[in-house]
């Protein structure tokens, strides 16, 4: 009876520690360039296989806005965004719309237009950019509803689209849902070669056993000229390892391709 016992025990902590929410870096992708849905261009860190960045839905200031030659022209404040059934993106509490959707700026990279069908050749526009004036502010938050993909989600932070320096992005478990764990938070830290060279870069983390009204809080670090930005957020779904693996077969076949 007593093993009996210590074995059901020990199963209910093990399930309890396996939805235990977690919060972890997948790794950063520079110098992605303008490709983010052209798929004949390799994507090492996407989940799905599918050589996409946000097929699941995505967040990018001001892409639909006409480019303009100020910096900073807060006159068109859109912005194409694509939420998820299971997650929402906002700004940060302290951002007027007009920070948060900055239109975009003749000195701003281009992207693939998110809102076309990715493929061989995807049109390109000017990226914006979701800015606060302060040198550390937190510019999006995410929160999770319910449907959330049993296997997690990859999120990625689209940023080098601008003339601006960041030194770090850090992502913090700020609202813990009902019955949920709190997860931390986790950094990346852009401040050394590489990177601010305007090439289109996305830093990725993991979000896997979030419980509906989990909220996830995106923050900024600049360079300490005044400002902290970010251009985007992708989301991917993670797959089931099988299909991860089927994925990881076609990108070497690709890869395989193209040499």
């Amino acid at each position: 009876m007593k093993i009996t016992t210590t074995v059901a025990l020990t199963s209910v902590i093990a399930a309890a520690a396996a939805q235990a929410a977690t919060l972890t870096t997948a790794g950063s992708h520079l110098n992605v360039g303008e490709f983010i849905r052209t798929t004949t261009t390799v994507k090492s860190l996407d989940p799905d296989g599918d050589n996409v960045y946000g097929t699941a839905g995505y967040y990018f200031a001001s892409t639909n806005a006409v480019a303009s030659a100020a910096v900073f022209d807060q006159t068109d404040v859109t912005r194409d965004l694509a939420n998820p059934t299971y997650l929402t993106i906002a700004r940060g509490p302290l951002q007027s719309a007009q920070q948060a959707n900055a239109q975009s700026a003749l000195s701003n990279t281009v992207i693939d237009n998110p809102t076309l069908t990715p493929g061989a050749s995807v049109t390109n526009l000017r990226s914006g950019i979701n800015f606060f004036s302060l040198d550390t502010s937190n510019l999006n938050r995410i929160t999770f509803g319910s449907g959330i993909p049993t296997t997690g989600v990859r999120i990625g932070i689209f940023t080098d689209n601008h003339g601006l320096d960041m030194n770090s992005y850090t992502v913090t478990h700020t609202t813990v849902g009902a019955g949920g764990s709190n997860a931390g938070n986790v950094s990346f830290n852009i401040s050394g070669a590489g990177f601010n060279d305007k090439g289109n870069d996305f830093h990725f983390f993991d979000v896997k056993n979030a419980v509906v009204g989990d909220v996830f809080t995106i923050a900024g670090t600049g360079d300490g000229g005044g400002f902290s930005y970010l251009g985007g957020i992708t989301v991917d779904v993670i797959p089931e390892p099988s299909a991860a693996l089927l994925g990881g077969l076609g990108l070497l076949a690709l890869l395989r391709r193209r040499r």
